[in-house]
């Protein structure tokens, strides 16, 4: 039902993190995505680390594929997208990451700031529905309309997932799954091509007249990233990303990552 369902990836690590040491040694950054789908749903979901951590990598593709596995699994029973679904994510989601998270040597608190901080997005496409739920500052964008995003927050102290029940936060307020977008439809094929990302979104949307290095074009709208050119390679998103990023950094100083998902 849902196999015509195309889904495009890319990343770029920006200036802000360049002097984290992490390209210069040829590491990936902390950003991760993962897909799980069958008959009855598609689930993408994009976790991005905290930058300032030793190894939110870790725990940014961890949690990408457990949420994206919990996710499923739910709608293996469930024909719809109920409102308790984030709930039954995240409690599930976080028990297997506090078994993990024990494993390690040290405290557990510690342990989580070193290797199980990170925002996430998640977008669940069923045959008549479509959401998108947050936790930290991330975006969703469907092509042609506005982009929706949550953040930034207080002291660029965004409330990861780790949050919601791993350990306790100093935010003042409970961390949980917050709906970003949502749409119905008649039948798959009739969706909106739509894209998720994390807080660097916005940073590409505002970038989106700067010109490219060493050229007179502008490195363009979110809705290229639709384009058959994007699909059509793995690495293509991220080459335009990074091409992008070196167009700007002397402006925006921020990080754009990104990851399209559906048309």
């Amino acid at each position: 039902m849902l196999d015509h369902i195309e889904y495009a990836t890319g990343t770029c690590t920006g200036y802000n993190h360049l002097n984290q040491g992490k390209i210069f040694l040829g590491e990936s950054n902390d950003d991760a995505v993962a897909i799980a789908t069958n008959e009855r749903a598609f689930i993408g979901v994009l976790c991005d680390g905290c930058g300032s951590a030793k190894h939110s990598e870790v725990g940014s593709h961890l949690g990408a594929n457990l949420i994206a596995t919990a996710a499923l699994d739910f709608l293996s029973t469930n024909i719809v997208i109920h409102e308790w679904l984030p709930d039954t994510v995240e409690a599930n989601v976080s028990a297997e990451l506090r078994i993990l998270a024990n494993r390690f040597p040290g405290r557990l608190r510690l342990v989580v700031r070193d290797y199980f901080l990170f925002a996430t997005a998640m977008i669940i496409i069923t045959s008549h529905e479509a959401a998108v739920y947050v936790i930290g500052d991330a975006c969703v964008y469907p092509a042609g309309g506005a982009l929706h995003s949550l953040g930034p927050f207080p002291d660029n102290a965004p409330p990861y997932f780790a949050y919601c029940s791993l350990v306790p936060s100093d935010l003042g307020y409970p961390v949980k799954f917050s709906k970003l977008w949502a749409t119905r439809y008649e039948t798959p094929a009739s969706l909106t091509p739509v894209m998720i990302g994390s807080d660097g979104l916005v940073d590409l949307q505002a970038a989106q007249s700067l010109p490219l290095p060493g050229k007179k074009e502008p490195a363009g709208p979110l809705d290229q990233f639709f384009e058959d050119r994007y699909f059509a390679h793995a690495d293509a998103i991220t080459m335009r990303l990074r091409l992008m990023n070196a167009s700007g950094t002397e402006t925006r100083r921020k990080r754009i990552p990104t990851t399209p998902f559906t048309r």
